[in-house]
């Protein structure tokens, strides 16, 4: 038989059931109406990290040092010197913009006498099968210059003139630099200094970054 209850137990299990539904709400939307955000933390989803955002290039780790307001420069005038010397034929000029090891595993074909000897005898090499005979090569143009750490990438168009041929050949010849001692060194020999001993064709080695 159904029996009248008193005021109190009113007040006692009105809040208990209104407690009870809030709780259900709160477990029906746990993530406050954005699924995107995961079940049950209501968080904003963690945008994901630009490739190389963590160190240099590409994410390699590996982060630029501060350059000086004058370093750009000092790498362009290294690049400048070294192409300078390939056109006077000055095997010792082109040899001290050489870094250490830089030629050590470029085939000349005049070789004997040390760096100097061998690349003063080779520039303007005429070869017997006929290959572009080197004439003089001048630095048309500058293009990126770009550095890291101590290494550094010059883009630079070069002209070059053949003794035997009419049209000049013009190419952009990309130069790794290397920081030695403070001052910057051509790292491995590039497209013109092939050309300067007769060598019509460029390994992938040469325009490839060092290891």
């Amino acid at each position: 038989m159904w029996r009248s209850r008193s005021p109190r137990f009113w007040l006692l299990i009105v809040p208990l059931a209104a407690a009870c539904a809030a709780g259900a709400v709160i477990l029906l939307d746990p993530g406050n109406g954005d699924d995107s955000a995961g079940p049950g933390t209501g968080a904003e989803p963690t945008p994901p990290q630009a490739p190389g955002a963590a160190g240099g290039p590409a994410g390699d780790g590996r982060r630029p040092r501060a350059v000086a307001p004058d370093e750009e420069r000092r790498a362009i005038h290294a690049v400048r010197a070294y192409v300078g010397a390939v056109d006077d034929r000055d095997g010792g000029r082109v040899c001290s913009m050489l870094a250490p090891g830089a030629i050590q595993s470029f085939r000349l074909p005049r070789e004997g006498g040390g760096c100097a000897a061998s690349l003063s005898r080779s520039i303007g090499y005429r070869d017997p099968r006929g290959y572009p005979v080197f004439a003089s090569a001048r630095i048309d143009s500058i293009g990126n210059v770009a550095i890291v750490g101590d290494d550094a990438r010059v883009t630079a168009t070069v002209v070059t003139e053949f003794a035997d041929r009419e049209q000049p050949s013009i190419e952009d010849d990309l130069i790794y630099l290397a920081l030695v001692d403070g001052e910057w060194k051509v790292a491995r020999p590039s497209a013109v200094l092939y050309r300067a001993v007769g060598r019509p064709e460029v390994p992938l080695e040469a325009v490839a970054p060092p290891r």
